[in-house]
């Protein structure tokens, strides 16, 4: 195996999409759309997994991960 991966993998905990996450997905998907508000699919992942792990998400880009209720959203520069 390469040793950047592993050295990757071994520093930070990979999360798994479970059926919480992908059931969490599809609501924010709908929600967002449903109001004109969609924020793409690969943050809208980001967004379903940081909400079932009850994780803040940290984020430059605050206006649009606050588009989601309930997501904890911190900013940083």
């Amino acid at each position: 195996t390469d040793p950047v991966i592993e050295h990757y993998r071994a520093a930070h905990r990979i999360i798994e999409v479970d059926d919480s996450v992908a059931m969490t997905y599809a609501r924010i998907s709908r929600e967002l759309r449903k109001a004109g508000k969609s924020i793409g699919g690969n943050d809208t992942w980001i967004a379903a997994t940081a909400l079932c792990m009850r994780a803040p998400l940290l984020t430059r880009n605050v206006d649009h991960f606050s588009r989601v209720d309930g997501l904890d959203v911190l900013n940083y520069s």
